[in-house]
């Protein structure tokens, strides 16, 4: 039972100190933390506007089926969207762009 103890204590004082030297190799100074890298931030300010989107517009009819075989009756594109902005924005500009009323987008 003593070797037992022995066993049990010297595996928590071994995790104990594996645990302290993670935490001593991940203490960063705040001002490193806080240092922006060029290329993300360059990276980041060019990827701010998603490419141009590209929508198509079925027939008004029944069939909604789209495959190889689907055709679409006009196509349009959308510049200058930002991820960060919801559908019905998206919408919106499309029914701008085609002179629609964006329930019908």
């Amino acid at each position: 039972a003593a070797s037992a103890l022995d066993d049990e204590l010297g595996r928590l004082r071994r995790a104990s100190e594996l645990e302290q030297s993670k935490s001593k190799a991940l203490a960063v100074p705040g001002e490193q933390m806080l240092k922006i890298d060029q290329n993300q931030l360059r990276a980041a300010k060019e990827a701010e506007l998603l490419k141009g989107i590209r929508i198509r517009f079925l027939a008004d009819s029944p069939d909604r089926t789209i495959d190889q075989f689907t055709s679409y009756t006009r196509e349009t594109k959308v510049e200058g969207m930002s991820a960060q902005q919801t559908v019905l924005e998206l919408r919106q500009a499309v029914a701008a762009q085609e002179g629609m009323a964006v329930e019908d987008v």
